[in-house]
């Protein structure tokens, strides 16, 4: 996938939609913008980790607030006024940018300069080219992401210096987590028939779900595992399986989960298992939570 384009490259595009219309709301620059990019469905669905929220919304929202000034910016006048709730409209100086990128891109070179911090740290020159600048939702986003990393290798640590009946339970419990029936237990070493656990599917237990769990500190699970495994699962009743790692699958390994006919198996790998961890919180406990505010714009449209 391409890379997504910039906050400030949002910028444009909005000028060029509020001289279409005149008056413009944020969605219409949204829209415009798909178009202008010719984004997929799938980049249309990019979305940031600390608040689930869109990329395009994301960048769109903060192209807009640049570019009807935010924070400390000084200048006699900027491209965008706000109107009314969620209502802009081009200022005379806004429809001269309009009409020219490269100066549209040095005034928010010159207007900002001292406000924007690039990922590699360095001052902003007049050429935005080959320098991402990333949002404060966005310096948040990567903040959050990679103190999340950190600990999902330290969870991918810890699992392997356990004994093996712990990684087997763990697995147990990571399913009973995500939804599936109450009981559930890891079965007996000596006798588990290539089986590690076994969970109902469903709260009443109709059906059974069967789990394979190998801790692999190097190396992939390749094919030869997957066929063992298949092959018990296949033989019973519900011939349904989770496969779970803590390394990775082999290519091969993948196919033959995908296209088995005796049976349903579904993969987890060892970055998919620390997520699933952090996500149903098992292993891991919430370090801080802070509030992060937004203006309400609605306040400021209120009559007093």
């Amino acid at each position: 996938m391409r890379e997504f384009p910039k906050f400030n490259e949002f910028m444009f595009p909005a000028l060029k939609i509020g001289e279409k219309l005149g008056n413009f709301t944020q969605k219409d620059v949204r829209d415009f913008s798909a178009e202008y990019f010719n984004f997929s469905d799938d980049e249309l669905d990019l979305r940031l980790q600390s608040n689930n929220q869109t990329l395009l919304a994301s960048r769109v929202n903060w192209a807009i607030m640049y570019l009807k000034g935010i924070g400390d910016a000084k200048s006699k006048d900027f491209p965008l006024e706000q109107i009314g709730r969620n209502l802009y409209k081009l200022t005379n100086f806004g429809k001269i940018l309009a009409k020219d990128e490269n100066k549209l891109n040095d005034w928010f070179c010159n207007i900002y300069r001292k406000k924007l911090k690039t990922t590699q740290n360095k001052e902003l020159s007049n050429s935005l080219h080959d320098i991402e600048i990333l949002t404060p939702d966005e310096n948040l986003n990567e903040s959050v992401e990679k103190i999340n990393n950190e600990v999902k290798a330290e969870l991918i640590r810890m699992i392997l210096q356990k004994e093996p009946k712990f990684f087997e339970n763990l697995a147990v419990e990571l399913l009973k987590k995500m939804g599936y029936g109450a009981d559930g237990s890891a079965t007996q070493l000596s006798r588990d028939g290539g089986i590690d656990g076994i969970i109902s599917e469903d709260k009443l237990g109709l059906s059974k779900i069967y789990i394979q769990a190998k801790r692999f500190a190097n190396g992939l699970v390749g094919v030869k595992d997957l066929r063992e495994f298949g092959g018990v699962v296949s033989s019973t009743k519900s011939r349904k399986g989770v496969f779970i790692t803590t390394s990775n699958f082999t290519k091969e390994a993948h196919e033959y989960a995908n296209n088995h006919q005796g049976c349903s198996i579904a993969l987890i790998d060892g970055e998919r298992l620390a997520q699933l961890m952090l996500d149903y919180e098992i292993g891991v406990e919430v370090r801080e939570i802070k509030k992060i505010y937004k203006i309400n714009s609605d306040f400021f449209d209120e009559e007093f």
